[in-house]
């Protein structure tokens, strides 16, 4: 019976973490607060479509784990600082799978973080539950994540 009560106890944690990751409101939660990125891609325009659920999943989940690897439950500035940089970082990650596909489904997803032929395909997953510290992460990606040539955006717009 415990285990059953510590599974609940961990998903009511991390649901918690993702209401407020989720949120963006300027003046309520501890996270992500009045992010412009977030607030562009929770415009209706990029919630449409299967391609855009999953990558704003894979978004959102990317820094569920740095929020829970890297974040007290109160953030410091020096700890939002350095989630804005993340942020950044998981973002051109996770859009540039998205700007590579016209039609995007979670078997291209899954190869995508398992490390394939395209521009920033990598498991970025497991290099932030390598990482000992917010500031290793961030100079892993600064090593790993590439801006994606126009000539490789396939997801144009109509």
């Amino acid at each position: 019976m415990w285990r059953v009560n510590l599974f609940f106890d961990y998903a009511k944690h991390y649901f918690e973490i993702l209401k407020d990751i989720q949120n963006n409101d300027k003046y309520e939660g501890y996270f992500i607060n009045d992010n412009d990125i977030i607030k562009t891609l929770d415009l209706s325009t990029y919630k449409n479509g299967v391609g855009n659920r999953i990558t704003r999943l894979l978004l959102d989940t990317a820094i569920l784990l740095y929020v829970d690897r890297f974040c007290p439950e109160r953030p410091a500035k020096i700890d939002l600082e350095m989630l804005d940089q993340f942020v950044v970082f998981a973002f051109v990650w996770a859009y540039s799978l998205r700007a590579q596909y016209y039609n995007l489904g979670w078997l291209s997803a899954q190869n995508y973080i398992m490390g394939n032929d395209l521009i920033n395909s990598f498991n970025i997953y497991k290099i932030i539950t390598d990482s000992d510290s917010p500031v290793s992460l961030l100079s892993s990606l600064s090593d790993k994540v590439n801006l994606l040539p126009i000539n490789k955006i396939a997801a144009k717009k109509r």
